[in-house]
């Protein structure tokens, strides 16, 4: 993850008010990566502390597996979205990311979305 560099507590105050107008907004898609895979109690309490301020969606992305091919977002939970990625991007060279998966993952969960089916339980999937 890349940490900005802010030049004084009034650029973090800035950046901390407008995360907090974005999740109160609720029309945002938050996205959590980490390389290596996360028990789903865990997204839960991300999910439930970001829904402290607002109704906002997460998408959490996995490497893909033998049941999730890249590009699938399904829907897990109320505002919660689980993606499948083909790959990170090395952790000593972060531009050399998978674009077009990428891309791909961005539009499915963003029709879910739009679709309203991101508040249902059913595993609603695209690709």
């Amino acid at each position: 993850m890349i940490i900005p560099n802010y030049e004084s507590d009034s650029d973090t105050l800035v950046v901390a008010t407008r995360l907090l107008d974005e999740l109160e907004d609720g029309s945002k898609i938050f996205v959590y990566c980490g390389m290596r895979p996360l028990p789903r109690v865990l997204m839960l309490r991300l999910l439930a502390a970001l829904h402290e301020y607002g109704p906002c969606t997460l998408l959490w992305v996995e490497v893909q597996d033998a049941k999730h091919r890249a590009g699938t977002v399904e829907t897990v939970g109320d505002g919660l979205l689980k993606g499948y990625i083909d790959r990170f991007a090395p952790g000593d060279n972060a531009h050399d990311l998978s674009l077009d998966c990428w891309i791909t993952l961005c539009r499915n969960a963003l029709a879910i979305k739009q679709d309203g089916a991101v508040g249902r339980q059913a595993g609603a999937r695209l690709t």
